[in-house]
């Protein structure tokens, strides 16, 4: 009662009772707009937007108290059937996650129900790799095309990612030892 009292004692002394918003919606942008200074005003436009088109459909006419683990997992699994890729599904978590978190904080809420719900895990189907007659053919095709031709035969004949062929400097190749 004390901690309460600490923070609600301007509403005790003044005689007014601050209103909080409702919905999970209406927090939510108080939640964004209060924590903008955190981000960069390119972040700030992503995260608007993903609570505009991925959140709010959901959630807008729920109050924060109703919103349970439960619902957030068929949220997060309705997300990735639409075609969300895994990265976009945690980000719009991320910021549900934050504005529970606030509403927590702000004794809105006893508990944050993201930390019960369950985090999206997808499971990619692992590609064959390449048989011989697949590979040749892809050497022909690249076959006096510079950068591409030399770039291939790298991949193939060593298996480094990317990255990695990306990054190679001369110094990195042993030409005496192949």
């Amino acid at each position: 009662n004390r901690k309460w009292c600490e923070r609600n004692f301007r509403d005790l002394i003044v005689g007014q009772k601050r209103e909080l918003p409702k919905t999970f919606i209406q927090f939510a942008h108080i939640v964004l707009e209060s924590t903008k200074h955190k981000r960069d005003i390119a972040c700030q436009k992503d995260y608007l937007a993903k609570l505009r088109l991925h959140i709010a459909p959901v959630f807008s006419k729920y109050e924060l108290s109703d919103i349970k683990a439960l619902d957030i997992e068929k949220w997060q699994n309705m997300l990735l059937n639409k075609g969300l890729s895994q990265q976009t599904v945690k980000r719009c978590r991320s910021i549900l996650s934050m504005v529970f978190k606030k509403a927590v904080g702000n004794d809105l809420i006893a508990k944050n129900p993201c930390d019960y719900a369950e985090s999206i895990s997808v499971f990619h189907k692992k590609k064959p790799p390449y048989k011989m007659d697949e590979v040749r053919s892809i050497f022909k095709a690249a076959e006096g095309k510079g950068f591409i031709e030399i770039y291939l035969k790298i991949a193939f004949g060593t298996g480094m990612r990317v990255g990695e062929i990306l990054a190679l400097k001369w110094k990195d190749i042993d030409f005496s030892n192949n």
